[in-house]
Parts: C-alpha cells; sequence; structure tokens
C-alpha cells in the first residue's frame, strides 16, 4: 500500500517487528514508536524472545535499529547511562488528555488502584490483597480492573468501590496516590499528575519490573512484589502518603512533564528529518535530522 500511494513515511509500533523489516527492505521511509524502555527491548532481543525471532528469520536488534527514526515515548531519566543508537531517541511522556497537577480533595485521600487491562496469574489474588490491606485506612480506595478481572469476584471493603472501567482522567486530578502495575502508560498518566506511585509488577518477564526499579530510583515511589500481603501493602501505603520528599518529587517530575508534551517533541523529530531512501533497500536518515 504505501508503495502503492504517494507516502512521505510509515509510523509502525515497534513490537510489529515483521512489518518493520519488511518496510525497511522495501525502501519505505519507516518510524518506529516504542512506547517503553528502550533498554527493555535491548534486553529481550539477546534474550529468549530474541532466539524465538531469529527462529522465524527476524533478527529483532538489527530490526529495532533498522528505521530511519524511533521514538520512545520515555523521559530519559527513566533509563540513566543506556547508549541509544543514532536514529533513536526519547521524546518524553505523549500525553493521555491534558494532565494538570492533582489537587486531592475531601478528608481522605484518594488511592487509585490499577493493575493492569490484561489478566496476569496472581491478578486477582494481588487486588484482592490490596483490598484487605487498605481496608479500615482513612481513604478512598477505587479499584478499576478493566477487562482482565470481574469485580464482583472482590470482596470490597466499606472504604472501597471496584469498577470495571472509570476514566483515570477522572480520578487522577483529585487522587493522592496510584497503585499499579508498572506499565509505562499508567506509570507515565499519574506521574504526569504529580502522583507518587505503588507499583507491583504482574509479570517478571516484562517491562514492569523495571519500571518499578525506575519508580523508586527517581525517589516517586516505591515497589512491591505481586505477593506482597496485606500487611506489607498497608505500611507502604501509609507510608508513600505520609513522605513529603516522595511527593515532592512526583510534584517536581509531573511538572517536567507538562511542561513538554511528548508527541509534540515527535512530531518536531519527524519534520526535522529528511527521509532518503537508500539504493540497497534500507531508508536513511539526512545527516540534518534532529537529536533528541
Amino acid at each position: 500500500m504505501a508503495k502503492a500511494e504517494p507516502t512521505d513515511v510509515v509510523i509502525v509500533d515497534c513490537l510489529l517487528l515483521g512489518a518493520i523489516q519488511t518496510l525497511v527492505e522495501a525502501g519505505v521511509p519507516t518510524v518506529s514508536l516504542v512506547h517503553t524502555l528502550w533498554s527493555f527491548f535491548q534486553k529481550q532481543a539477546s534474550g529468549p524472545v530474541g532466539a524465538i525471532m531469529r527462529m522465524r528469520g527476524i533478527r529483532m536488534r538489527r530490526v529495532l535499529e533498522s528505521p530511519a527514526l524511533s521514538l520512545v515515548t520515555v523521559r530519559g531519566e527513566f533509563e540513566p547511562g543506556v547508549a541509544l543508537p543514532q536514529r533513536v531517541h526519547h521524546t518524553g511522556v505523549v500525553w493521555q488528555g491534558t494532565p494538570r497537577a492533582a489537587k486531592p480533595a475531601g478528608d481522605k485521600p484518594r488511592v487509585l488502584v490499577s493493575l493492569s487491562t490484561t489478566r496476569f496469574p496472581g491478578q486477582e489474588k494481588a487486588l484482592q490483597s490490596i483490598l484487605d490491606g487498605l481496608d479500615g485506612l482513612a481513604v478512598e480506595t477505587v479499584v478499576t480492573t478493566g477487562p482482565a478481572v470481574d469485580p464482583a469476584a472482590l470482596r470490597a471493603p466499606t472504604n472501597a468501590t471496584v469498577h470495571r472501567y472509570v476514566d483515570h482522567a477522572a480520578l487522577m486530578p483529585e487522587a493522592s496516590l496510584v497503585i499499579g502495575h508498572g506499565g509505562h502508560s499508567t506509570t507515565a498518566r499519574a506521574l504526569s499528575y504529580g502522583l507518587p506511585l505503588l507499583v507491583m509488577p504482574m509479570h517478571p518477564l516484562m517491562d514492569q519490573p523495571a519500571i518499578g526499579k525506575a519508580v523508586t530510583r527517581l525517589g516517586v515511589g516505591r515497589a512491591l512484589p505481586k505477593t506482597a500481603k496485606p500487611a506489607a501493602i498497608r505500611t507502604a501505603v501509609l507510608d508513600l502518603l505520609a513522605d513529603g520528599s516522595c511527593r515532592a518529587a512526583a510534584t517536581a517530575l509531573g511538572t517536567a512533564i507538562r511542561e513538554q508534551e511528548g508527541a509534540v517533541v515527535a512530531v518536531d523529530l519527524i519534520e526535522s528529518t529528511t527521509f532518503k531512501p537508500s539504493s540497497r533497500g534500507a531508508t536513511q536518515p539526512r545527516a540534518d535530522a534532529g537529536r533528541g
């Protein structure tokens, strides 16, 4: 389709490795959209996932680095010391809506709990442990399960409500803390409002543990295993709600995120790159490409 119609550039999700390889080999100007840590995909390329891809005729690292431009929608602070290839750029967080600084309302702090829209082993048990741990606290607990877990399967205490879906944009502006699974999207969205996080990764082989480590390293939250007992969760939540330095760090990071819209940075990078198809098929950017 791209070769049949006039096409300046094709933007492809980084997980579509076969599509990226096909486009680059055909000489079609290609931009890869990377929606979590670049270092996570580097690690995957050298591990079992990379081995499986090689069996399918795809050299994962080579394909990931082959587009003329790769836009990593992560702030550089999340993976310090990672050497990015010349054509790979951190754009910063792509906003979901227009975030603003959270201002908790009411007498009770709101704790938003959202682990994943994908079902992982032990997820329902982790949600129940969170609800049990927050039972009796002077907080308003709001749980969103998505399609992963039936809200009716959970026992909610009197200070909690459990929903299949509520737009987080309606909850985060008045929240005090987010408990999540370490998915980059939910994590970045919470931080864009300046909210501290308690991260409980649901899968050890995904980016979630690395996101949890970044949150801890940046001082904007902490991490617990998904098997954490209610008492440990309760202690972590009370500590985070009382931790002024953690809240200050999250507030500062939220301000920085709101000052730089990742989508705008990405568009500027695309517009400043002159895409020139190589005679060998691979698309190369000219030397005037922007650097972020």
